[in-house]
């Protein structure tokens, strides 16, 4: 009897050693924001770098947690426009699309395919970009060693394996010190295309008789790393217990969308001299199978050419060819190349490809 009692007794303090509580910001939960939020980004900075950062400055342009600053560009709203929740439907659902400059009418084609309700389209610069995500500081346990998961996939329309679609990941505390040390310089940091595309059963990369690569949606990578915190504020050290995860698209991110699924943080019991946390020479990487709504993505990049084709400007419907536009219960409303439109949810119908807008 006091065998199993000692044995329930180390398992209970096993489990309570090994609970990790989740304080990732409400901004990040990505699978529970609706569909067309975007990303909202403070402010831009025309350098590589954001400054170091107290948490009162965290707090005061962050009331809800976890905000983001955008770097090499002069205009929040190009970057903002540039990220979207999309719903991927199957066992996925909502995630983050970060999309590239040279992406013209995929928001809307996301949009015409159930995949998000985008309010615009991508806009031009946003080829390279730096992304800073924050952790709320007052959630972020003060002087602990963390745990940070990012799982991705991205689609390109380049294969090549020489395809980036981000140069850079990894984090920082707020006083612009790399955690864990120096693992701005690891090898695995950077993801090419290749990354999410099919393989065979023995590891090796499937290509097309055109020697492409093949897109795998259902191949998605999680990156897992243990990262440190700083202490709470104090006149001696002034900077914010808070991290941030760091993001450098590259240069060709024009060619790429990015789905973030999840972007989480969570407590651990190790402390800084923790094996676990010293040993670190790369991300743990682990790739999951998450299966979306086949029609969901296929139909979104069949619908491209067509979304693009029409635009709709202060409920004034504007078409590049010959559309038919009826309300979601079948009634022609508009017949040619424009005319006006009442507040509502439509459906365009150009060359026998139907498209679902809305008209605030």
């Amino acid at each position: 009897m006091k065998k199993v009692l000692l044995f329930a007794a180390m398992a209970a303090v096993s489990v309570a050693m090994n609970a990790q509580t989740d304080f990732t910001p409400e901004a990040y939960k990505f699978s529970q924001r609706a569909v067309g939020e975007k990303l909202i980004m403070q402010h831009a900075d025309a350098v590589w770098n954001t400054p170091p950062m107290s948490s009162a400055a965290i707090e005061a342009e962050a009331p809800d947690g976890g905000f983001v600053t955008l770097n090499a560009n002069s205009d929040v709203n190009v970057g903002m426009n540039a990220t979207c929740i999309v719903d991927l439907g199957g066992d996925i659902g909502h995630v983050l699309a970060i999309t590239g400059a040279s992406m013209d009418g995929l928001n809307e084609a996301y949009a015409a395919a159930g995949i998000g309700a985008v309010e615009n389209e991508p806009e031009a610069g946003v080829g390279a970009i730096q992304i800073n995500m924050y952790t709320d500081p007052s959630t972020t346990p003060p002087a602990a060693i963390v745990q940070s998961d990012i799982v991705v996939n991205a689609w390109a329309n380049n294969t090549a394996p020489d395809q980036v679609v981000w140069a850079n990941y990894y984090h920082m505390t707020s006083a612009n010190d790399v955690t864990p040390q120096n693992a701005n310089g690891w090898d695995g940091n950077t993801l090419t295309i290749t990354d999410f595309c099919q393989y065979d059963d023995e590891g090796d990369l499937v290509v097309d008789d055109d020697e492409n690569a093949i897109y795998d949606p259902t191949r998605w990578l999680r990156l897992t790393t243990l990262i440190k915190t700083l202490g709470k504020d104090t006149e001696e050290w002034p900077y914010s217990n808070a991290v941030k995860a760091k993001l450098w698209t590259g240069g060709s991110f024009g060619n790429v969308v990015l789905f973030i699924k999840e972007l989480t943080f969570k407590t651990t019991d190790y402390d800084r001299d923790s094996e676990e946390f010293t040993s670190q020479t790369n991300h743990k990487r682990t790739y999951e199978v998450w299966n979306p709504d086949p029609g969901m993505i296929s139909n979104a990049i069949k619908t491209v050419q067509t979304a693009a084709k029409f635009d709709v400007q202060n409920g004034k419907f504007v078409s590049l060819e010959n559309a038919e536009v009826f309300t979601l219960d079948g009634k022609r409303v508009l017949a040619g190349t424009q005319g006006d439109l009442t507040a509502g949810a439509y459906i365009a119908k150009i060359n026998g490809v139907c498209v679902k807008f809305t008209v605030k």
